[in-house]
């Protein structure tokens, strides 16, 4: 039985993966490749090597900036048109609203819509947009080619994730490949956006409010946004630390159970000096953080919030508001209880 087989494979290797050629009048046996030679891999193979070589983090980049940017970059036509025309109506219709407010209000009254409700509606289609619009990156991201399992690792370049965070909260996670922090980030910068539209719209559209109503309405939109700004800012600075945290140490990409395994391997190589090899860079980072925040209370005392309060209130009681300059006086007690200016 064994003779048989040994005998056997090599004619059915020679069948199957060799063929006679006549070269110069000799025969001679030529080795075939299988993979190459099968016709559906010789069709898979361009497909897949075209798919896998569009970059995520340039797909992502791309939407971010430009809605569809990163789909017609993947080749997804359909979903880059669709997102671009979202793109066009989001910035189109807010503009076109507050550009003929007065026009649009009046006829509005006419079907009794208030002021308020026509707020609230363009409030509505502002934040669904901007949910869009992340949507739009996050879709870019994934449709560049990654397969269920398969975890991208990130740019090469050292500190761009951190320009970008600096530029966009969430931008750096996803292009060092951490998408479930880019994701958190990016809804924070979405509260962001989502409080610089408030705050310029309603001082805008605030000598067109006539009703009480509207009016406290408009005040009440305008303290949340107001109160949105602090938050937002502290998580920008934390969006940007962990961009350059991420950067210098690429461990960091790993998810939490291979990270802790691979300090426990370390620490059973090298001792207690390996670990603190590690634990330097987050020391330097977060003495540098404690800086900056030196350095800040210092420029910014205490006072200066409080005549930053006091001023605030003021202008709002000159512009015959009376919600935000009560949430105000509430605010500087709860913070500045010996405020000298109240």
């Amino acid at each position: 039985m064994v003779s048989w087989t040994v005998c056997v494979s090599p004619a059915i290797f020679f069948h199957t993966m060799a063929k006679p050629s006549q070269i110069g009048g000799e025969t001679v046996w030529l080795i075939n490749d299988a993979s190459s030679s099968s016709p559906s891999n010789a069709s898979n193979a361009p497909a897949v090597r075209d798919e896998m070589e569009r970059n995520p983090a340039v797909a992502f980049s791309l939407s971010l900036l430009v809605w569809g940017g990163g789909q017609f970059y993947n080749r997804q036509w359909q979903l880059g048109i669709f997102y671009l025309l979202a793109m066009v109506n989001f910035y189109l219709v807010p503009t076109v609203i507050m550009h003929y407010w007065s026009t649009i209000e009046s006829g509005l009254a006419t079907l009794d819509v208030t002021a308020s409700e026509l707020l609230a509606a363009l409030g509505i289609f502002f934040l669904t947009g901007l949910m869009v619009w992340v949507m739009n990156a996050v879709q870019a991201y994934y449709g560049a080619g990654l397969y269920e399992g398969v975890m991208y690792e990130g740019v090469r370049l050292p500190f761009l994730p951190a320009v970008c965070s600096l530029i966009i909260p969430g931008w750096g996670q996803f292009l060092n490949g951490q998408t479930k922090k880019g994701v958190c980030f990016l809804i924070a910068a979405m509260g962001g956006l989502y409080a610089v539209a408030v705050a310029l719209v309603i001082p805008f559209l605030w000598p067109t409010l006539s009703n009480e109503v509207d009016r406290r309405f408009a005040e009440g939109a305008l303290f949340v946004a107001w109160m949105l700004v602090p938050p937002v800012l502290l998580v920008w600075i934390g969006s940007v630390y962990d961009a350059v945290k991420v950067c210098v140490d690429p461990l960091k990409k790993q998810p939490i159970r291979e990270r802790f395994d691979a300090a426990i391997n370390r620490m059973r190589m090298k001792g207690w000096g390996g670990v603190w090899s590690q634990l330097q860079l987050t020391l330097m980072l977060s003495l540098y953080l404690v800086f900056c925040l030196a350095v800040s209370r210092y420029y910014f005392p205490q006072g200066y919030y409080v005549s930053l309060i006091h001023d605030l209130r003021t202008q709002a009681s000159n512009q015959q508001m009376v919600v935000i300059p009560q949430r105000l006086d509430q605010l500087s007690r709860m913070i500045f209880p010996a405020d000298p200016n109240r």
